[in-house]
């Protein structure tokens, strides 16, 4: 075989082209092949190998008569190829990623959370739901996801990977609150499930009015002013 220093380089590889690489093992083990990019991509995806702060991958395992593997998602009964992803709602899911690293505090992150799931390489099918509910006491090295659906496409599919991620299509919630009666204490319960900024204004002039926020919890909080007076809050 030449010298791979001889050979002409590709200013411009493609999905298919070949890569040249040497199996792990011992002896005759290891022998010489070629590998598509492609398959070198999928090993790196499937593996859960790329860092993504916001996702991790799992294979779907519809037989689990002989137990449930690392690194797997599968439903609690098992089965479930060719499922409507509309009928999915609950979910058994590793503690190990497919890369069979150990990921079980960050899934607890999850909780609470809205969520997509989707096939790779196949992206169409997918539910986009909201954690409701996490049982880590359901099987040594596997939680229970239970969720809310919110929308879905396609059809599960045995041994095909899955991204979790956490996923929002509403943008940045926001909102205008108008107090009518003037007050020194304004009490606001927004519901955008988080604590926002708060920015007051005074009417007719709409300057900017300093006052002490209080966040109560994800959706409520309270401001607290020198004097009272009536206006509006915009909360971000």
């Amino acid at each position: 075989m030449a010298r791979i220093s001889t050979y002409a380089l590709d200013a411009k590889p493609e999905i298919n082209d070949k890569v040249i690489g040497t199996d792990n093992g011992i002896g005759e083990a290891q022998r010489t092949k070629n590998y598509s990019l492609r398959e070198v991509m999928a090993l790196f995806n499937e593996r859960n190998l790329v860092a993504v702060a916001d996702q991790v991958i799992f294979k779907f395992q519809d037989d689990i008569t002989e137990g449930r593997e690392a690194g797997t998602i599968s439903l609690e009964n098992g089965g479930g190829h060719g499922l409507p992803m509309t009928d999915l709602f609950d979910l058994i899911v590793s503690t190990k990623n497919s890369g069979d690293i150990v990921i079980a505090d960050y899934i607890k992150t999850f909780l609470g959370k809205e969520l997509i799931i989707a096939e790779m390489g196949k992206i169409n099918n997918f539910v986009t739901c909201k954690l409701v509910g996490l049982d880590s006491n359901f099987s040594p090295g596997f939680y229970k996801f239970s969720f809310f659906m919110k929308e879905s496409n396609g059809f599960i599919n045995k041994e095909k990977h899955y991204i979790i991620s956490e996923f929002s299509n509403a943008g940045d919630k926001f909102l205008e609150y108008k107090q009518d009666s003037a007050s020194t204490y304004w009490e606001i319960a927004h519901n955008l499930d988080k604590k926002p900024s708060v920015t007051v204004s005074a009417p007719f002039s709409n300057e900017e009015v300093i006052g002490k926020v209080t966040y109560i919890d994800n959706n409520n909080l309270t401001i607290t002013f020198n004097a009272a007076f009536s206006g509006k809050a915009y909360l971000n």
